[in-house]
């Protein structure tokens, strides 16, 4: 009997873990990708190379709880994208930036809906 609700109890902890990481996930990459979808469209090239830095930051301050939960491929992705992104704000190649931008928004966004519950994601 102790087996069984010690086996509850792993279950639990398990479903809690994961209901907590769908929350962060969705928390962390959906403010990102909202803050670079408004860089894209900043006339004011300076507040975009700010925004796009601070949200490079987030990233890499987030990057290991997003590796361990998200395909390695997308993490590889967004990162090629951050770095051409940080040789855009290096230069001043606002219109290049502004594209790597409104690319990064959308990947962190499709990143955020792949750990979102959904009857997608279940299926």
């Amino acid at each position: 009997m102790k087996r069984i609700w010690l086996g509850f109890g792993v279950l639990a902890a398990l479903i809690a873990v994961g209901v907590w990481s769908m929350f962060a996930a969705d928390a962390i990459h959906g403010d990102m990708a909202r803050q670079l979808h408004q860089a894209a469209y900043r006339t004011d090239s300076r507040q975009a190379f700010d925004t796009s830095q601070q949200v490079q930051r987030q990233w890499e301050r987030y990057f290991l709880f997003t590796a361990t939960m998200a395909d390695h491929t997308d993490v590889d992705e967004i990162d090629a994208l951050f770095a051409q992104m940080e040789v855009c704000r290096t230069r001043g190649d606002e219109i290049n930036h502004a594209l790597l931008c409104a690319a990064l928004s959308e990947c962190l966004t499709a990143l955020s809906e792949n750990h979102a519950l959904s009857w997608a994601n279940l299926l």
